[in-house]
């Protein structure tokens, strides 16, 4: 009775994962987008948009709550896992209470962070739990994120249109899916499958999105995923098709739209000296949202200088913020500097070792090849904004890197 109890449990998780997947990120993001068209259409502004992204981490914490009430497990007395475990409870910790400490922290987005983290932890245990004792199956786990990498792709292409082809503000979320997705094109799995259609649509969405991470998520998926499928077992056929098939969109896709690749490309230009990004405020980019980033950095790093050993080891905690040029700030777009300011010196490294701890999934084996490369690709993306730092997709990609060789391989 037990073991059906904790089936039909697993089930109801399921359910709710693939509804969040499938239906809830692609409708925020659309909405997020739509905001965003009305603002620069109109000039009308609105927080919602805010919202919309602390709703898509609410969706995540619905998800905690659910798997709280699934199954009981405990974490292996393996040295790894242990250490883990405790890592990551002393930076929960010290996130709870340094603000308190230091008196200055906005109180939504103490809570916001408080509660993204908590559910990325738990969530990571959990879904590495079920996977392990087959109450999840990877299609349970990766055919949502392929269908909600789908949905958001349709809608760039949308919004695209819709905009004349000007950029719109969808938050890059899809790193992890898009690696994914482009991996399990080239692996086949009976309950796992991607058809060219698929490839298509997120070639011309990381084009039309104007992001450059995008595209070069997409550039380097794709040209891994095909260097691996060669060095299989396949027919010499099979892998003509399919190099043919990848380098014909490659072929058109800069044809059509070479252009657009090479002005983001462009927009890269420094056009300062190396003292002005120190220096000055603004114009040493000629693409705002570079020097953005930049920016943000130097802020953050200049209020890190200002805090004690205490503060620089441990971070400044949940919903900390900084002096920014028009007021206080609480994000940046460049995760690692976000996380050394709120989890400090011990947080950075502990997230720096799970990307390299991915590395060793690099093996024979090509699922866990997929999940290693979305992994890192995720890692790098992470150089560009903050999003995914708290997101459901990294506790599903470090579940599934995390676990070893021999349990993919029983469930492939």
């Amino acid at each position: 009775m037990r073991e059906l109890d904790v089936q039909r449990n697993y089930k109801q998780f399921s359910n709710i994962y693939s509804l969040i997947y499938s239906v809830l990120i692609p409708l925020f993001f659309a909405f997020h987008g739509l905001i965003w068209i009305i603002y620069q259409r109109y000039g009308i502004q609105s927080s919602l948009g805010n919202f919309l992204l602390y709703s898509w981490k609410l969706a995540t914490f619905i998800l905690f709550i659910v798997a709280l009430n699934v199954d009981r497990f405990r974490v292996k007395k393996n040295v790894k896992q242990i250490f883990f475990f405790y890592a990551t409870s002393l930076i929960i910790f010290f996130g709870l209470i340094n603000p308190l400490i230091f008196g200055e922290f906005n109180l939504f987005y103490y809570f916001a962070d408080a509660f993204g983290l908590v559910s990325f932890v738990y969530l990571f245990w959990f879904i590495r739990h079920a996977v392990i004792k087959s109450f999840l199956s990877l299609a349970e786990l990766v055919n949502p994120i392929i269908k909600s990498t789908k949905r958001i792709s349709l809608i760039i292409i949308v919004y695209s249109i819709i905009s004349n082809f000007d950029k719109v503000s969808i938050p890059p979320e899809i790193h992890f899916g898009l690696a994914l997705t482009i991996g399990f094109f080239f692996v086949k799995k009976s309950d796992i499958r991607v058809d060219f259609g698929t490839l298509v649509l997120l070639m011309i969405a990381s084009i039309l999105s104007l992001m450059r991470i995008y595209l070069v998520v997409f550039i380097v998926s794709a040209l891994y995923s095909v260097f691996t499928y060669l060095k299989s077992s396949m027919g010499l056929k099979k892998k003509i098709r399919i190099v043919s098939l990848v380098s014909i969109v490659f072929l058109l896709s800069y044809i059509i739209a070479g252009d657009i690749v090479q002005e983001r490309l462009n927009s890269m230009a420094f056009v300062g000296s190396s003292e002005s990004v120190l220096e000055s405020e603004n114009d040493f980019f000629t693409d705002n949202s570079i020097e953005t980033r930049f920016l943000e950095a130097k802020y953050i790093q200049q209020s890190i200088q200002q805090s004690n050993f205490f503060f620089l080891f441990f971070g400044r905690g949940f919903g900390a913020e900084y002096d920014y040029l028009f007021g206080k700030k609480h994000h940046s777009h460049i995760a690692y500097v976000s996380i050394l300011f709120r989890n400090g010196v011990v947080g950075l490294i502990l997230f720096l070792l799970i990307v390299l701890y991915s590395l060793k999934i690099f093996s024979k084996n090509e699922f866990s090849r997929i999940f290693g490369l979305s992994m890192l690709v995720t890692a790098f993306a992470l150089f560009t904004d903050q999003y995914v730092y708290y997101g459901l997709h990294l506790s599903v990609c470090l579940a599934l890197v995390s676990i070893n060789e021999n349990s993919i391989s029983m469930l492939s």
